[in-house]
């Protein structure tokens, strides 16, 4: 998972938002794999053009796709310490570039 968020950085540093969102989703799907419950990823995997739709609209706030990556790095970095308690962002769905756009619109 360290890979892919360092494939989305350069994603972010080129400006190549259309492959940072594909990053991201492959991301969601790896972490969904790892998890074990396959229902849940052939669920995320039928909902997939309808999850894209909706992070295109909400990266269309360029403060989105900051808050995202941020977000992407804390999962990350709980993995890797391997804390029991989730992100403290993840526990507030309100917190979620998708769901603020959506406040926005």
């Amino acid at each position: 998972m360290k890979y892919i968020l360092e494939r989305m950085d350069e994603k972010i540093r080129r400006n190549d938002y259309v492959g940072y969102l594909k990053t991201s989703h492959e991301m969601h799907e790896v972490f969904l794999r790892k998890c074990g419950n396959e229902r849940v990823f052939k669920l995320h995997r039928i909902l997939k053009n309808n999850i894209l739709a909706t992070h295109i609209f909400a990266f269309s706030y360029p403060e989105h796709i900051a808050d995202s990556i941020v977000e992407h790095r804390r999962i990350v970095e709980a993995l890797q310490k391997k804390i029991p308690n989730r992100p403290k962002s993840s526990l507030n769905f309100t917190s979620h570039p998708v769901f603020k756009a959506q406040k926005n619109f």
